[in-house]
């Protein structure tokens, strides 16, 4: 077994493997011309493959085997043997169908075999800066290495990113593509009619939920909405989760337009509150008898459990949930603050982004509120708290009012 010494690697050396098609070859001969200090390698041979990577290294492997679905998860599992480190990659040729293939267990990243030369390059640009973090962190290091789950973007993800994209995209047929999942259209009318926004009148067309919603916030609760399907745990209560997460994403929103935040900054803070908790999310998938145990312990209080994951696995899931949205290509400033949700000081807060400020806010007085069992924004919610700034805490308790009043906030 290769060893893990691989960030001493000087320069990144990508494998494509490609049995189907000649996507990956043309790409590769393009990285070769736009990214120099790229090492890229083709084969048509999954051996020859493994031969190199056992002769070079590896820092990021993309693979395409076509339908062969379970040679493709042979071929990423000999590799995550033979070089833990490496970010693995792989075009699934079926993924925007309703057919879709299941995701692949032993892949970082799942692609549509369909996207572009310059979306495959975007993907393992990402996948390489991810590699360069991963090389960093010992502990993060050892937990992605042996990852069974790693979620992907689901099939309508694509498909709704390409068509807010394209030059002649429209909501309209946004609209259509989500209509093909009832699951997700309920969830989605169920969010817009939850107070969030605080209507006058309830909500039943989808084109105008998801203009409501806007582009970014529609992207992540698509997201959100596969990661928390794809973890049937018995004894595990995702619902309750699930509204922590909404409850989160609601009062960083009014927290980011407290502090006078214009509409993009409002929607990241909402889109990081909604999925500030993924990496929990992953822990569970991948080492649920070690991970439950940890969550029931924790009894709701995120700061005891980022202590016990940090004593378990070395690392927290602020951290981890960071790293699998920045794989994923979403906006720096939505994964910086998934990153540091439990970790800013209090004397430093402004000097960080808005959303990053927004969701620390919101996480924390939703921790206080729960603690002491209130619903209503009191200041008994947060005082005596001398470690709180005078000035920002009157801001942050009217926007608590804001979103308590629109039921958005609940005991425990």
């Amino acid at each position: 077994q290769q060893s893990r010494e691989r960030p001493a690697l000087r320069e990144p050396q990508i494998v494509f493997v490609e049995t189907h098609g000649r996507l990956l070859k043309k790409g590769g001969a393009d990285l070769k011309k736009s990214q120099a200090d790229w090492r890229v390698t083709c084969f048509a041979d999954e051996q020859a493959a493994l031969d190199e990577i056992e002769r070079k290294g590896l820092t990021l492997v993309l693979a395409n085997l076509g339908p062969d679905h379970q040679g493709c998860e042979r071929f990423l599992r000999t590799v995550r043997d033979r070089a833990p480190m490496a970010i693995r990659m792989a075009l699934v040729p079926d993924l925007r169908d309703g057919k879709c293939v299941p995701a692949l267990e032993y892949a970082h990243q799942c692609l549509a075999e369909q996207m572009g030369a310059e979306q495959i390059e975007e993907a393992v640009g990402r996948g390489l800066a991810m590699w360069s973090r991963v090389a960093a962190n010992e502990n993060l290091a050892g937990f992605l290495s042996d990852l069974h789950t790693l979620p992907t973007p689901p099939a309508l993800y694509f498909d709704i990113r390409d068509e807010l994209a394209s030059p002649n995209g429209s909501m309209h047929r946004v609209a259509e593509h989500i209509a093909r999942d009832p699951a997700l259209t309920a969830k989605i009318l169920k969010v817009v009619n939850s107070g969030l926004y605080g209507l006058p009148r309830s909500v039943s067309d989808l084109h105008h939920a998801i203009v409501l919603l806007g582009a970014e916030t529609l992207m992540a609760l698509v997201l959100a909405a596969r990661l928390f399907a794809q973890l049937p745990l018995p004894g595990l209560k995702l619902d309750s989760l699930w509204v922590h997460c909404t409850m989160v994403a609601a009062l960083a929103k009014e927290i980011a337009a407290e502090e006078g935040g214009d509409q993009k900054a409002m929607s990241a803070s909402a889109v990081a509150g909604l999925l500030h908790d993924i990496g929990g999310l992953v822990f569970l998938a991948n080492a649920p008898q070690r991970y439950f145990p940890l969550v029931r312990q924790a009894v709701g209080d995120e700061s005891v459990l980022l202590e016990k994951e940090h004593a378990l696995f070395g690392l927290g899931h602020p951290e981890l949930g960071a790293y699998l949205l920045e794989l994923w290509g979403l906006p720096d400033g939505i994964v910086e603050a998934v990153s540091v949700h439990h970790d800013l000081r209090w004397d430093a807060l402004d000097d960080v982004a808005l959303p990053c400020k927004a969701v620390f806010g919101a996480e924390w007085l939703i921790q206080k509120a729960a603690h002491l069992g209130e619903a209503e924004p009191t200041d008994s919610v947060v005082k005596p708290h001398p470690e709180v700034p005078e000035d920002m805490l009157g801001g942050w308790l009217r926007a608590f009012e804001r979103v308590a009043k629109r039921g958005l906030v609940t005991k425990g």
